[in-house]
This record gives structure tokens, C-alpha cells and sequence, in this order.
């Protein structure tokens, strides 16, 4: 079985004492995919951190200590991959950048919040869910998508020669509960609205009707989509993987925030998708690896890794259940597991993987 875990390259790195030990560790536990966060993280609850980027980069305005490189070169002597996370809308002010250029007008904006229908004002709490009014960058703006690629071309140039990959994550429209309850009405969805739709405000009432939920979901799929394909673009000439982090909801979140992931592995836009289904309830975890394997069909060389969680948002799940849970996933058609996430594995988990590996 292939395996891959997430990791925070930061945080990883200070718990092992150098890169060369995380290399090590991968590679004694049978782990051929190292998928790293190289972005800064604010300290939280879940127990990684990062105080700049890990990488060295020249487009942001935030310092970098360069952990990357050095990784990646003692992963090429021991056979392990190492992809870092591309976040295409990253927050991180990119240089010549000011937060005013951004936010709130090329962010996440909710009816009320855009002052379009009575109700919650500017001055109220964000809408429940990961979607912040005026503070999370919307893909329906060029400019937003442009910067995605701004840093992808950055990244590549950096790195590239030493790279086997990179992997999207957060490639999507914010989080559906959100997003798709409570539209975004910046200026560019608005336009988007108006010419498709002949509306200027697109309620969740209005999404009820199947014509309407169509057009939504289909302009998002094109701006996401649309832009993957140039990522493609970008990474193939480099002679890169490109690999993605998919949203394990399929139908109820993924295709109606954009990532419709399941055609991007069919038509050959991405090498490999590793789906964040971090359930800790068996039976749940499951269905949605049957219900992933048969959605990818004939995904060609395209490669799935069922995720699954040691620790998340979702729950931890006990050694034990993790070694079900993957070989589970092996079960219902899986190519591969990729874990969350490096730091929550304890050295004796690492020990117990070795056998799926084998």
C-alpha cells in the first residue's frame, strides 16, 4: 500500500531537531510522501505553528527560513517525495501588497455583509463556517486567481529543480455551509450573477430551484477548474507532479464549492488526489471511500489516496483504528492512505505502520 502523510514543516521540524529526521522517519515507516505546510501559522489548539514561511521565497512580504531545501535534498538520498502545499489563496500579503488592496473588497462577502439585504451589518460577527466575511479571498476575481499563479511560478522557480511535486490545497471557493447557504456578493460574483443569471443578489431560496444551483455550481467548477488547468500547464513544463488535496464531501461540499475533483483525475489535471476523509466512524469513512473510487472511474494513471486521521478537526482516531480504517480504504479500490498528520503520529505509530507498506 502506498502511503503519504500531512505534515507542518515547521512544527515537524522542531519536534524531530533537523529535516533529516523527518526524512528518516518517513522512510523507516514505509511513508513515500512527505506533503508539507510551508506557510506561516499562527499558534493554535491543534499544536502546529510556523512563524514565517519554511521556504525561500521571493514574492512575500513575510521572512522565510528556508527548511524546504534542505529537506528536499535529503529526501532525494533516501527515496522519499517531498511535495509542499500550494495555497492559491493564501491570506499572506505577497510584496507590493497592502491588506486594503485585498480586503474586504476582494474577499468572501455574504448579502448582509455587502449591505445588499437587510440583516447582519459589517460591524456584526462572521457567518459560521471557515468562509470570513471580507477576510477570505474569492476566487471569482482574476486578480485573486492571477496571485494564485503568482506564486505558483515563484515556487516553481525556487524549487522546482529539486521538487517531484506540489500538492492544491484549499484550491476552491470557501467552505459550502457557508458559501453556498449564504453566496458571496463581492463585485465579481455579483457580475457573474448578472450575467448569468440576470440577478444582482442570489439568496439561498433562489438555489432551491435546480437551474439556478446549476449555473452556480457550474460557473464556480469553471473558475476553478480554468485554473487548475493553467497550473497544469505550468507544472508539466517544469516536469512536476501535480497533486491535490481533495474535500472528502463530494456532492455536499467539493463540486458546489468548485473542486470537482473527481473529472480533474479523469481528464488527466492532476497526478494524484489525496481526500481528507478524516471520519472517525468506520462505516462513515467507507461509503465515502466506495463512493470516491467509483466517482474517479477511469481516472487513467491518475493515483487515490483515501485520507485518514490520527488527529483532526474531526476527532482522533486510536492507532488501531487508523490501521482499519486504511485497510478499509485499501478494500474499497484506494491506491494509497495519506495520513493527518505528522505530528500527531507518535513514534511507536510510526513503528506500526511499517506493515502497510509492505
Amino acid at each position: 500500500m502506498n502511503l503519504a502523510v500531512w505534515g507542518h514543516l515547521w512544527t515537524d521540524a522542531d519536534r524531530e531537531g533537523d529535516v533529516d529526521a523527518i526524512v528518516r522517519r518517513c522512510r523507516d515507516a514505509g511513508i513515500g510522501t512527505y506533503l508539507c505546510h510551508t506557510y506561516p501559522i499562527a499558534r493554535n489548539a491543534s499544536g502546529y505553528f510556523s512563524p514565517g514561511l519554511t521556504y525561500d521565497a521571493t514574492v512575500f512580504q513575510a521572512e522565510s527560513q528556508d527548511l524546504l531545501s534542505p529537506l528536499l535534498r535529503s529526501a532525494a538520498r533516501e527515496g522519499v517525495e517531498v511535495e509542499p502545499w500550494l495555497l492559491p489563496f493564501t491570506a499572506d500579503l505577497l510584496k507590493g501588497e497592502s491588506r486594503e488592496d485585498l480586503f474586504p473588497r476582494r474577499a468572501y462577502q455574504s448579502a448582509e455583509y455587502a449591505g445588499l439585504v437587510p440583516g447582519i451589518d459589517t460591524e456584526a460577527p462572521d457567518l459560521p463556517g471557515a468562509a470570513k466575511n471580507g477576510a477570505t479571498l474569492c476566487p471569482s476575481w482574476p486578480e485573486n486567481r492571477a496571485r494564485a499563479m503568482r506564486i505558483l511560478d515563484d515556487l516553481v522557480e525556487r524549487c522546482g529543480a529539486d521538487l517531484t511535486g506540489i500538492d492544491l490545497d484549499m484550491v476552491r471557493y470557501p467552505n459550502a455551509d457557508t458559501s453556498w447557504h449564504h453566496p458571496c456578493h463581492c463585485e465579481a460574483c455579483r457580475a457573474a450573477y448578472r450575467e448569468r443569471l440576470g440577478v444582482d443578489v442570489l439568496g439561498e431560496e433562489d438555489l432551491q430551484r435546480p437551474g439556478v444551483a446549476y449555473e452556480l455550481t457550474r460557473f464556480r467548477n469553471d473558475v476553478i477548474g480554468g485554473m487548475v488547468e493553467e497550473m497544469r500547464y505550468i507544472t508539466s513544463k517544469a516536469g512536476l507532479r501535480l497533486t491535490m488535496s481533495a474535500r472528502a464531501d463530494l456532492y455536499d461540499s467539493a463540486v458546489l464549492e468548485g473542486q470537482d475533483w473527481p473529472r480533474w483525475a479523469r481528464e488527466g489535471l492532476v497526478d494524484a488526489v489525496f481526500t481528507m476523509s478524516y471520519w472517525t466512524d468506520r462505516e462513515i469513512h467507507l461509503g465515502h471511500a466506495r463512493e470516491h473510487a467509483a466517482a474517479m472511474g477511469s481516472r487513467g494513471s491518475c493515483l487515490h489516496f483515501d485520507g485518514v486521521g490520527r488527529r483532526s478537526s474531526m476527532g482522533e482516531n486510536p492507532i488501531d483504528a487508523v490501521l482499519d480504517l486504511a485497510r478499509d480504504a485499501a478494500a474499497a479500490g484506494a491506491d494509497g492512505v495519506s495520513i493527518f498528520h505528522y505530528n500527531a503520529l507518535t513514534n511507536a505509530d510510526f513503528q506500526r505502520l511499517r506493515p502497510l507498506a509492505d
